[in-house]
């Protein structure tokens, strides 16, 4: 045998070996990918419970205003909250948005490298198209939130005189 055939045979499997270990690496970047995918959709979900129990509070906070006649000047003040409550959850999901959807970009570009063909993140980009989907339904919801909690703080501030609250507080 040359020397020649030898080393073309040892160059032949360090290529083997190089491909061996880049779909290793992509298998693992697949799922780091759907990993981070599930995690992100958790949380989104754990920020709208969030969301939520938030309001809840406010209202029941609201409430406890109201029922009491020498705390009604400061029944603007839970309403307000809940607008700046609203708008804050409403940025935190959309960046939830942005990162679930770089995920849903990258596991479809891993599934076309693979040349699988028909994965998740493949038929999710071929068939699901909503005409109203989730992340536009909770865009909207969150504004209208916004703009319903920060007109009624309004309302309820020019009701209830509460420009007149410095002399409560003092």
């Amino acid at each position: 045998m040359n020397p020649n055939q030898e080393l073309s045979v040892n160059l032949k499997v360090t290529q083997i070996d190089y491909q061996q270990e880049q779909s290793i690496n992509l298998e693992t970047v697949y799922q780091e990918n759907i990993k981070g995918h599930i995690i992100m959709i958790d949380w989104r979900h754990k920020i709208m419970v969030r969301y939520f129990v938030t309001i809840v509070a406010l209202l029941i906070l609201s409430k406890f205003f109201y029922q009491n006649e020498s705390f009604k000047i400061f029944l603007f003040f839970p309403s307000l909250l809940a607008s700046i409550v609203s708008a804050m959850f409403g940025i935190m999901d959309n960046n939830n948005h942005i990162v679930i959807e770089c995920c849903k970009k990258v596991g479809f570009k891993l599934e076309n490298e693979f040349a699988i063909g028909s994965g998740l993140y493949s038929e999710l980009q071929k068939s699901y198209k909503p005409r109203f989907s989730y992340t536009k339904t909770l865009k909207y919801f969150y504004i209208f939130s916004f703009v319903f909690f920060l007109l009624l703080s309004i309302l309820l501030f020019v009701k209830y005189s509460c420009w007149n609250i410095y002399k409560v507080i003092l």
